[in-house]
C-alpha cells in the first residue's frame, strides 16, 4: 500500500462554508479500468452537478492502484488539488465547501467476476433445457482470478449439463488489458437442487391398491438425483400399487404394478387409422402384452395372423 503525504487536514483553508453546499469526501473510493486517480473519482455518488464532474474530472490526483491493490492519498494532497481546481475554475466551484477525511483510500478491486450474474448465467442455462424446473445453488465457488487481471467479460463455456449435485463449469473470461480477444478458462464448482412436480400420496395406499385422482397432488419436490421416471396423472389413475406407500411419499411410476393390457385368448378392439380414415375390428389376442408391446392378433373373418402394439387395456392398433 503506498502512502503519499503523509499528514493532512480537515478543511481548506481560505474557504467560507457560509452560503455554500458542503460536500463530503468519503474516505474510501473504488476505482477500476482507469490509470489515472482523478478528483472526480473522490465525489460523493450522489453529488449531481455535471459541470464540476466535468472540472474534477480534468484534475489528476494520483496513478491509480493496480487490480487488487490499494493506494491512500492524504488530505494535504487533496486539498492543493482542489486549489488548483478553484483557481482554474473559479465560478464551478464557487458554491461549494468541501470536506476532506485526513485520508482517502483508494481501492482497485479489478472487474472481478459478479456471483449474481454467474448464478443468473447459470440458471438461464438449465432453465432453458428444463423448462418445467426449479433449481436451487445451494453453494458456488467462483475461479481465483490473478490480481493483475481485470475481467472484461466472460461466458460459460459450452451447454451446462444439468445439474446432480454437484456441478463444474467452464467460464472463458477476456482480460480488459488488451483489445484483441485474449481469453483464459477457468472453472466455477458448487452444489445445486433440481425441483420438479411430482405425484405425492396423500393417504396411505396399500399393496395392490387401485389409484383414484384424490389420492395424489403434484408438489415441487427433490428430484436431483431421481433415477425413476415421473409418471403424469392419466397413467396414475386406476393403477395398482405393487408396495405399500405412505402419505407424503412421492409416487413414482415404478411404484405402480405393470398390468397386461392384452391377454392371450381375449378377444379385443383392434384398429388401424390413415389419415382421417379409422378402421375398427375385433380380433383374438394369440399372446399376452403390456401397453407398448407387440402383441400376435387372429381376424376373427379369415383367421390371418396380424401384429400390432397395445395401447390401452383391450385395445391394440395395428402396425
Amino acid at each position: 500500500m503506498l502512502r503519499i503525504l503523509i499528514g493532512g487536514f480537515i478543511f481548506i483553508s481560505g474557504w467560507g462554508a457560509q452560503g455554500r453546499e458542503e460536500v463530503n469526501i468519503p474516505t474510501t473510493i473504488k476505482v477500476t479500468g482507469a490509470e489515472m486517480v482523478h478528483l472526480g473519482h473522490l465525489l460523493p455518488t450522489d453529488f449531481d452537478d455535471p459541470s464540476t464532474r466535468q472540472a474534477c474530472a480534468q484534475m489528476s490526483l494520483t496513478d491509480a492502484p493496480r487490480s487488487g491493490e490499494k493506494r491512500v492519498v492524504t488530505s494535504h494532497l487533496v486539498a492543493s488539488v482542489l486549489r488548483r481546481a478553484k483557481a482554474t475554475f473559479p465560478q464551478v466551484f464557487a458554491n461549494y465547501h468541501f470536506h476532506i477525511p485526513q485520508e482517502v483510500v483508494i481501492e482497485n478491486s479489478g472487474a472481478s467476476l459478479s456471483e449474481t450474474e454467474i448464478r443468473q448465467g447459470l440458471l438461464s442455462q438449465w432453465r432453458a433445457q428444463c423448462p418445467e424446473c426449479q433449481f436451487e445453488i445451494q453453494e458456488i465457488s467462483l475461479p481465483r482470478v490473478p490480481k493483475d487481471i481485470e475481467v472484461k467479460e466472460w461466458e460459460l463455456v459450452g451447454v451446462p449439463s444439468l445439474p446432480r449435485g454437484s456441478f463444474s463449469v467452464a467460464i472463458r473470461i477476456n482480460k480488459a488489458q488488451t483489445d484483441r480477444a485474449d481469453h483464459l478458462r477457468f472453472w466455477i464448482n458448487g452444489v445445486a437442487r433440481i425441483l420438479k412436480q411430482v405425484p405425492v400420496v396423500q393417504r396411505n395406499l396399500n399393496f395392490e391398491e387401485r389409484v383414484a385422482e384424490t389420492d395424489v397432488k403434484f408438489e415441487f419436490r427433490d428430484v436431483t438425483y431421481a433415477r425413476d421416471a415421473i409418471p403424469e396423472l392419466a397413467a396414475l389413475v386406476g393403477r395398482k400399487v405393487k408396495m405399500t406407500k405412505a402419505a407424503g411419499q412421492v409416487l413414482w411410476l415404478s411404484d405402480l404394478a405393470k398390468e397386461k393390457a392384452v391377454a392371450r385368448g381375449e378377444w379385443i378392439k383392434v384398429s388401424s387409422s390413415e389419415g382421417p380414415l379409422e378402421i375398427s375390428m375385433m380380433a383374438q389376442a394369440e399372446s399376452d402384452g403390456f401397453v407398448g408391446d407387440v402383441v400376435r392378433l387372429r381376424n376373427a373373418t379369415n383367421k390371418s395372423i396380424m401384429t400390432g402394439i397395445a395401447t390401452a387395456k383391450g385395445q391394440v392398433e395395428l402396425q
